[in-house]
């Protein structure tokens, strides 16, 4: 508007200054003339000045304007920078924590598989020894020979004490075996804490990352025209924020997957390991009530060998069932590697959107369309990767579903 005033009156003084020359050149001593001239040229002064003065106003506000929006622009890559290093930092934590968990856990099923395989072993070469000796009790008593007889019950008397007491100290070992095991899921389950924590920093430097956007915006909006561009860059940066934060969601739920993998494995180990005792401690007892009732052991041999076929059937089944909760280990550590790959590429697609933001050159409004299309062909580049790892995630969430083959 004022611009407009400047030109009206520049051109109403050249007017009056054309008006009061040709009046001049009709009639030279007419007292309009003079009047003309009087008035034209103390305004055409005017308009001039006001002009120059108009015009060194405006270049000032734009030299404002300019430099307002540079100072932002600089903050913000700074600001931008630092959230980046500390994005790292908290990513490669996340790597360094889900790396301790794998070898935690690979350790502690190692553990587990050995001693309930050992397990097994042991049950059936007891199994196999006991059946053995019954027999020989058993045509023993049948036998006329006194003398005999009594040699083949202390002899099975002793034999039995023997294995009862090899039995009770496999139990005991396992026992101990799978407390160990319980502590270190325990430490596990510390680590996933552990990592629940870095994902609560993620989530914080999301939030960080969207109120520096927000900011962003707001400058540029102050900027006018100039800052437009840079207001397209700021939604980008806004956009980027939603969905770190959903990527922080979707690791939230594998390790949520994890815990549950893990209580499942570790209910099955303390199912196995009280029965277990159970057992021992009942076949302790039942080797005691037959030295006291040596006239029945005819009987009490038969129902002997037909307790330790259920035991050991028993003692089977504990087995299988923990073999095939030892699965888990496979299925833990393919979402351990999924999640490996997701933070590296969610840290190389945060990279990659930091150096798009450094200023070069002059900050124009190209240039900040240029930009504008480089993250939009980051964002399409990034779908396609994170599409690709939707696609390959796992779904199962507990051993009890799918099928699972023994070891």
């Amino acid at each position: 508007m004022k611009n407009n005033i400047d030109r009206v009156l520049v051109w109403a003084a050249i007017t009056l200054l054309i008006i009061a020359t040709a009046t001049a050149f009709l009639s030279p001593d007419s007292t309009t003339t003079r009047w003309l001239l009087l008035i034209s040229m103390p305004l055409l002064v005017f308009a001039i000045l006001w002009g120059q003065r108009i015009r060194a106003r405006y270049k000032r506000m734009r030299r404002q304007a300019h430099e307002s929006l540079t100072a932002a622009i600089r903050d913000y890559e700074i600001n931008s920078n630092q959230v980046m290093g500390k994005s790292s930092k908290q990513f490669n934590t996340l790597r360094d924590s889900i790396e301790q968990a794998g070898n935690i856990m690979t350790n502690a099923t190692q553990r587990l598989s050995g001693s309930l395989t050992g397990l097994e072993h042991e049950s059936a070469g007891q199994r196999e020894k006991l059946k053995e000796m019954v027999g020989e009790l058993l045509v023993l008593v049948s036998s006329d020979d006194q003398k005999e007889q009594t040699k083949g019950i202390q002899k099975f008397t002793l034999e039995t004490e023997q294995l009862i007491n090899r039995f009770v100290t496999t139990v005991t070992d396992l026992k101990s075996a799978s407390d160990q095991i319980a502590d270190t899921f325990g430490r596990m389950n510390q680590q996933i804490e552990g990592v629940g924590n870095l994902l609560n920093d993620v989530n914080t430097i999301t939030a960080q990352t969207d109120l520096l956007a927000l900011n962003a915006a707001i400058e540029a909006a102050r900027a006018g025209e100039a800052g437009r561009g840079f207001a397209v860059v700021a939604d980008e940066v806004r956009s980027l924020a939603q969905r770190t934060s959903q990527f922080s969601e979707q690791i939230r739920s594998l390790l949520s997957e994890i815990e549950r993998s893990i209580k499942t494995v570790g209910a099955s180990v303390e199912k196995a390991t009280s029965t277990d005792l159970s057992v021992a401690a009942k076949s302790q007892d039942s080797v005691a009530l037959m030295w006291d009732e040596i006239q029945g052991l005819n009987n009490k041999a038969s129902n002997q060998s037909q307790s330790i076929t259920e035991i050991t059937e028993n003692i089977h089944r504990l087995i299988s069932e923990g073999i095939i909760s030892l699965q888990f280990e496979d299925i833990v550590n393919q979402l351990l590697i999924q999640i490996g790959d997701r933070s590296r590429k969610m840290e190389s697609y945060l990279h990659d959107v930091i150096t798009i933001q450094r200023p070069s050159g002059d900050l124009d409004a190209a240039v900040f369309q240029h930009r504008a299309q480089q993250l939009q062909a980051l964002l399409s580049t990034a779908d396609r990767h994170f599409g690709d790892l939707d696609e390959t995630a796992i779904t199962q969430s507990s051993v009890a579903e799918g099928e699972v083959q023994l070891f």
